[in-house]
C-alpha cells in the first residue's frame, strides 16, 4: 500500500494507524499467502474479531434481558 493510500485510509475511517505493519496484516488473506511466501494472513485477526464482536453481541442480549431490566 502507498503512503498516499494508507493517508487515504486513515482520514477515510478517522483513525490512523501506529503500526504499519498490522494494518498490511489486516489486509493480507490467506490464499494471497499461499501465492507468496513470507506473508502473514489476516487469520488471527479475523479470529480475534470475530471473538470480539460475538462477546459483545452476547453483552448487549444480556443486557436487553427481562432480568437486566427490571
Amino acid at each position: 500500500m502507498t503512503e498516499a493510500a494508507r493517508r487515504a485510509l486513515e482520514a477515510h475511517i478517522g483513525h490512523v494507524f501506529v503500526d504499519e505493519s498490522l494494518l498490511r496484516r489486516a489486509l493480507v488473506h490467506r490464499s494471497f499467502c499461499a501465492e507468496h511466501a513470507g506473508e502473514v494472513s489476516n487469520e488471527q485477526l479475523e479470529f480475534l474479531g470475530d471473538a470480539v464482536l460475538g462477546r459483545s453481541e452476547e453483552h448487549t442480549s444480556e443486557l436487553q434481558s427481562p432480568m437486566y431490566l427490571v
